[in-house]
């Protein structure tokens, strides 16, 4: 069996990585004799909105700093920078998954189901929205619980 592990929406904040990671123990646990092998698909974001997300951190420090009548130091900001970038959460939700398991990168769901054709994935999982019809591929939803409206 092939999973797709979406990280769209989870990998951004430490406790989505560990629900990534309990579903990939369950999996394993629930499929111990033949173990499933598990692929990342990870959203691609556009080139505008890539630039943006880059220059957010700048923008923070910069703003901080005038307010704060001074500037951060400069190792303060990249090390914020390079925690924030795509490649990092990736590299976070790849170690608390366990193990080096392929990777792929989406732009919308029409790449999403033809990544999940071409790798011959039996489900996907999981979707913290719903995916567009063309997405043939079964899919699991994830409906989270309100906490951080509620339970702040």
């Amino acid at each position: 069996m092939r999973i797709g592990i979406l990280a769209e929406g989870l990998a951004e904040w430490q406790g989505g990585i560990d629900f990534l990671r309990m579903i990939g123990d369950c999996l394993r646990l629930a499929f111990a004799d033949e173990p499933p092998s598990l692929v990342l698909l990870y959203p691609r974001a556009p080139a505008l909105a890539a630039v943006h997300l880059a220059a957010l951190p700048w923008q923070k420090w910069l703003v901080d700093g005038m307010r704060q009548g001074r500037l951060s130091p400069w190792r303060e900001i990249l090390r914020e920078q390079q925690a924030q970038s795509p490649a990092r959460r990736i590299a976070q939700v790849q170690e608390a998954i366990g193990g080096a398991m392929p990777v792929r990168r989406f732009r919308d769901d029409a790449e999403l189901e033809a990544l999940a054709r071409t790798e011959k994935l039996d489900c996907l999982l999981p979707s913290f929205r719903p995916l567009a019809s063309c997405v043939r591929t079964a899919w699991v939803g994830y409906l989270y619980d309100f906490q951080h409206r509620h339970l702040p």
